[in-house]
């Protein structure tokens, strides 16, 4: 890792950097939307609470609890006015209707569980034998003026009705406790992605921080050396060295210097030889802008050139002196 990171450029440890953020950022968003959509209003939750809640208000009181069918047969027993007899027939024809399809209602939305069968088949076998029996035998007895018979009937409505109401308890007991159990649930699921969410925001805030005192210490040392080498170098001392030992722009900077130092140690060289005497040092600007080596190369020709009179005229002397002799 320590090796990959020396190799690569600073732009991309940035980078690197950028998308260790955003990929946390996507993470955290992630969490919390998932989180909001599960217990949002009309969320997966919501709905649950309100689907049980729907239970209970279409159980108590219909179109699912047949108190009310019940109470028509009540009243249909004891009323004599045919008008009214055909209303409270026809009422129980539409609640019968209205039983059938909120039964297909809840049996395709309702999960599958004790309530499910508390309410689609416990309480609804002796409500649909409840139908059946007003339809077969109590409306005839009733439209039949036959007393005996609707007592009969009545004394099997009744018990019919006692053993639905019976369930219809127990199916109210059991979504009240579904709709404790989904309130619960929501409690939990919202503590539990809570510390979920601030254990991500840990987590990749000591990711970035770790990843940038990485960057800090990869960047940051190598340049307080090539200060370093800088400083020494700017008084004069040609004798440092640096390394190059990385290839992003830390790693140019060091080549830049290295070659910074090659440069002067040759035309340090170049000079002792001139110190020396040897005028016949070559020393070549690397540019046209180096006005270092120009400089010093003129003044090498120069110092030729004063050499050549001197040992010129030196010349003419001996010459000279050798002739009057």
């Amino acid at each position: 890792m320590f090796t990959f990171l020396r190799s690569i450029r600073i732009s991309s440890k940035l980078l690197i950097l950028n998308g260790i953020a955003v990929i946390g950022l996507v993470v955290f968003g992630a969490i919390a939307y998932n989180t909001i959509n599960a217990i949002k209003v009309n969320g997966p939750l919501y709905q649950r609470i309100v689907l049980g809640k729907d239970l209970i208000a279409d159980v108590l009181p219909p179109p699912e609890y047949i108190i009310e069918a019940y109470l028509t047969v009540q009243l249909l027993n004891v009323e004599e006015n045919a008008q009214k007899m055909d209303a409270y027939i026809g009422k129980l024809t539409q609640l019968k209707k209205d039983f059938s399809e909120r039964h297909q209602f809840w049996e395709q939305n309702l999960p599958s569980g004790k309530l499910k069968q508390a309410l689609q088949i416990d309480s609804h076998e002796p409500a649909v034998q409840f139908f059946g029996l007003v339809d077969q035998r109590f409306i005839p007895a009733v439209r039949n003026h036959d007393i005996a018979k609707k007592n009969l009937v009545l004394k099997e409505l009744n018990r019919l009705y006692d053993l639905h109401r019976s369930h219809i308890d127990r199916v109210v007991r059991l979504a009240s406790d579904m709709n404790v159990a989904d309130e619960q649930s929501g409690k939990g699921l919202i503590k539990n992605r809570t510390l979920l969410l601030l254990g991500v925001a840990v987590v990749l805030i000591g990711l970035v921080s770790g990843f940038c005192l990485l960057i800090s210490h990869i960047i940051a040392t190598p340049i307080a050396k090539i200060t370093a080498t800088i400083n020494r170098l700017s008084v004069g001392d040609v004798s440092v060295d640096i390394a190059v030992n990385r290839s992003d722009e830390v790693g140019q900077l060091q080549k830049s210097v290295a070659a910074i130092i090659s440069s002067q140690k040759e035309l340090a060289t170049s000079m002792d030889r001139v110190a020396s005497g040897d005028l016949t040092a070559q020393i070549i600007p690397l540019s046209e802008d180096d006005i270092l080596r120009q400089a010093c190369s003129n003044m090498v020709k120069a110092l030729a050139e004063v050499v050549n009179e001197i040992t010129s005229s030196a010349e003419h002397v001996a010459s000279g002196g050798s002739q009057m002799s």
